[in-house]
């Protein structure tokens, strides 16, 4: 595990990110730090996570930590985001940070969304064609919808994101909220 050392932040990690969810900034120092591991029964028949290697329960279809795939899909070439937050494409490992911040590359098309927090989310690519993304603690929350229905993302966690989900960017009463299509090309899911 890694801990964010930049100004006493303290976030906790399985891969150091390029931008810490917890206190929304991008670098800093990171330091290694031991995970404590407690032996039990359920560890037995438990499967080690391939990229951040938690261990997860046996009817776990997706690591806890990191949202892996248990057993990951051959790797995608590339992942695109489109709607309100614009045109934008992840190759494996890449990042974006979803918000009207500046420095981020969607804040431009999110300016008209009063609703949409300043830093409102962090959509990850990985290599086995997994895609997760962090509520990075927004005033309105963010959604993952799809043919399942709605689910409000855990702040500060990261969410596997299935086929066909969309982002959903704050919960305006009115029904005007961003919304931030993904889709997986040039691989199985």
């Amino acid at each position: 595990m890694m801990r964010h050392v930049t100004d006493g932040c303290g976030q906790q990690c399985a891969v150091v990110p390029d931008f810490c969810p917890a206190c929304g900034r991008s670098g800093g120092e990171w330091e290694e730090v031991a995970e404590a591991v407690t032996p039990s029964i359920e560890a037995a028949a438990a499967w080690g996570c391939p990229r951040c290697e938690r261990r997860n329960g046996e009817d776990a279809t997706a690591c806890v930590e990191c949202g892996a795939a248990r057993h990951p899909a051959p790797a995608a070439a590339r992942c695109l985001l489109h709607g309100d937050a614009g045109e934008h494409e992840l190759r494996a490992g890449g990042q974006l940070v979803v918000g009207r911040d500046a420095a981020s590359p969607t804040a431009t098309a999110l300016a008209p969304f009063d609703n949409v927090s300043w830093v409102q989310a962090v959509v990850t690519f990985f290599a086995d064609g997994t895609v997760t993304a962090i509520d990075l603690a927004s005033t309105n929350g963010t959604w993952a919808v799809g043919a399942a229905g709605r689910r409000r993302l855990t702040p500060l966690a990261p969410t596997p994101l299935g086929e066909g989900e969309s982002l959903q960017l704050g919960d305006d009463p009115s029904g005007r909220n961003a919304v931030v299509r993904i889709r997986v090309e040039g691989g199985e899911r």
